[in-house]
């Protein structure tokens, strides 16, 4: 668990003095798991539930198709950073519904869409 320290400054200036006001926030370290393979019927809540049999589960996120609404089949699950390993180990391979999802650890956006880049200039 870490500790985020943050300070707060202000000039009131009805009064001279400068005000100064410190406060600690409690900061979860986390990890983004990504599930694939998911029914299309699951709902967050029974993806989050799923999880939090095998740790602690700080949200998770069923990602849909922005024109229809429809999950898209896959989704991701913040985890405790301790959890993490556990959590893949043990649900990896394991079933929701009838389906075998896969569970790893998600991996950062990229904005590199060589691989996938459709649009009309990719050809020139």
């Amino acid at each position: 668990m870490a500790f985020l320290l943050s300070a707060k400054f202000w000039i009131d200036f009805q009064e001279p003095l400068i005000s100064v006001q410190f406060s600690i926030e409690e900061k979860i370290m986390a990890k983004s798991l990504f599930v694939g393979n998911l029914p299309w019927s699951v709902t967050e809540d029974e993806l989050k539930a799923k999880f939090a049999e095998q740790g602690t589960v700080i949200s998770a996120r069923i990602v849909t198709d922005k024109f229809s609404g429809r999950s898209r089949g896959f989704g991701f699950v913040d985890v405790e950073d301790a959890d993490a390993e556990k959590i893949i180990a043990a649900l990896n391979g394991s079933k929701i519904g009838d389906r075998e999802i896969s569970v790893n650890e998600a991996r950062p956006k990229s904005n590199d869409r060589s691989s996938g880049d459709r649009s009309f200039n990719s050809r020139f």
